[in-house]
């Protein structure tokens, strides 16, 4: 869980807040990868190897 990550102070790795923001990004645009790609200024192919790794669904919740 993505809590668990965090140190005592609230500071997480670097990992986890590209994983926190990629799945925000996905919400915000309700799970459409074409258009949070754009906002994340990466390649659709780059989206969906990043959301594999972090088991992220299209919707930026945890399990895909």
């Amino acid at each position: 869980m993505a809590e668990a990550d965090a140190s005592a102070d609230g500071i997480v790795s670097l990992t986890e807040m590209e994983r926190r923001h990629i799945a925000r990004v996905l919400e915000a645009e309700k799970g459409n990868v074409d258009r949070a790609s754009r906002v994340l200024g990466i390649s659709r192919s780059s989206l969906y190897q990043k959301t594999k790794a972090y088991g992220l669904s299209r919707a930026g919740e945890a399990g895909a």
